[in-house]
């Protein structure tokens, strides 16, 4: 039997986080897929009130929430320096929304600190997958919960 909650339609806790350096623009794009259901049953234990990702009309207060979130939970460091993320919004995509988040960083990395707990309040077996691109060269790592801290070097 698959391990995970069935209820919520997928075997395992996870959320993937696909992050790109554009050299030429100077900035960090970002995204993370979190499972729908999951990330409403964890933004409603944070925030009172209803939550409901996908109804249109709260959506400006869907992205106050998801923002907030996303602010505790995502933290980058490039070269030893923190990467102020914005948030840009998300999207449903299947059974998850797709978060975007993008940050300025003049240097070319070459010592890239991501810092990802989402959902590690969700669920004790949560984990993330980090994917990071620099210069066409991709590096991967996957955490467990507690374990939120990932660097890679180029």
């Amino acid at each position: 039997m698959p391990a995970g909650n069935l209820d919520s339609g997928h075997p395992v806790y996870v959320t993937v986080t696909n992050m790109e350096y554009n050299d030429l623009e100077k900035k960090w794009e970002a995204s993370s897929r979190i499972f729908t259901h999951d990330f409403e049953i964890t933004l409603r234990k944070r925030y009172p009130g209803k939550v409901d990702l996908l109804n249109t009309d709260q959506r400006m207060l869907m992205d106050s929430l998801v923002e907030a979130y996303m602010t505790d939970h995502f933290t980058l460091k490039v070269n030893g320096a923190y990467v102020g993320m914005k948030y840009l919004g998300y999207e449903q995509e299947e059974e998850a929304v797709m978060v975007y988040l993008e940050g300025f960083s003049a240097d070319t990395p070459s010592s890239v600190e991501v810092h990802n707990s989402l959902l590690y309040d969700f669920q004790e077996s949560q984990s993330t997958i980090v994917h990071v691109m620099v210069k066409g060269i991709r590096k991967s790592k996957r955490n467990g919960n507690p374990i939120a801290g990932s660097t890679f070097e180029f």
